[in-house]
């Protein structure tokens, strides 16, 4: 793979976290599952991902390594976000429980 693919795989993948982070920032807990509050935060950013496909397809890489390559770039994504979530979850309910 060329420095250039490689180089846009990377920036391509630092803005979907940049993303992902600002999504969390706006994230405020109102009572829903956290995993469908995920997925649904994790889909706002799905675009940002997309320089990886063509830049992969565009370098010939074989469409299921890219798909493996992105599907581990979600799972790390999703990971963090619901982590996250939980987390200021149980901060709002320990406010709301202790105030």
């Amino acid at each position: 793979m060329s420095e250039k693919t490689i180089a846009q795989a990377i920036q391509a993948s630092q803005a979907y976290f940049a993303c992902v982070q600002e999504e969390l920032g706006r994230y405020r807990y109102q009572g829903g599952d956290s995993r469908y509050e995920t997925q649904s935060l994790l889909k706002r950013c799905e675009s940002r991902l997309q320089p990886i496909r063509s830049a992969f397809a565009a370098e010939g890489v074989d469409p299921r390594i890219t798909e493996r390559y992105l599907k581990r770039k979600r799972t790390q994504a999703a990971r963090y976000a619901l982590e996250a979530i939980l987390e200021l979850e149980a901060r709002q309910r320990a406010a709301q429980a202790g105030g």
